[in-house]
């Protein structure tokens, strides 16, 4: 089961760190939930899910394995991982006058609200 994803920038970051690597322009993750058959999508509750895929940022693409969360409840279903990423990974260069501004690792959070379709 593909799902879609929505990449948010941590609030913890320095906008500085946002306009150097642009990072919600470029960054992609194609994976899937390889533990899906342990949540119960028709029973509310908390579920801790893992997520394989792969994550490109700025054209290099590393293969990731992170833990989440799925949320059920009448309305929806809401997914959260929160990850850690480092530029350098990522061939991000950063400009020497900022780098004492640029975080070595990023807080990356994927928030995913799925609803039912209705026609």
């Amino acid at each position: 089961m593909l799902l879609p994803t929505i990449i948010n920038i941590s609030k913890k970051l320095n906008p500085v760190n946002v306009r150097i690597i642009k990072i919600k322009r470029h960054i992609i993750h194609d994976g899937k939930v390889i533990n899906i058959d342990d949540i119960d999508f028709s029973a509310p509750g908390e579920y801790n899910t893992m997520v394989d895929g792969d994550l490109s940022i700025h054209d290099v693409t590393k293969k990731i394995r992170e833990k989440g969360t799925f949320t059920v409840t009448d309305k929806n279903i809401e997914g959260n991982a929160v990850f850690i990423v480092k530029p350098e990974d990522y061939n991000i260069k950063i400009p020497k006058t900022v780098i004492s501004n640029i975080a070595e690792e990023i807080e990356v959070t994927v928030d995913v609200t799925l609803e039912a379709f209705q026609k």
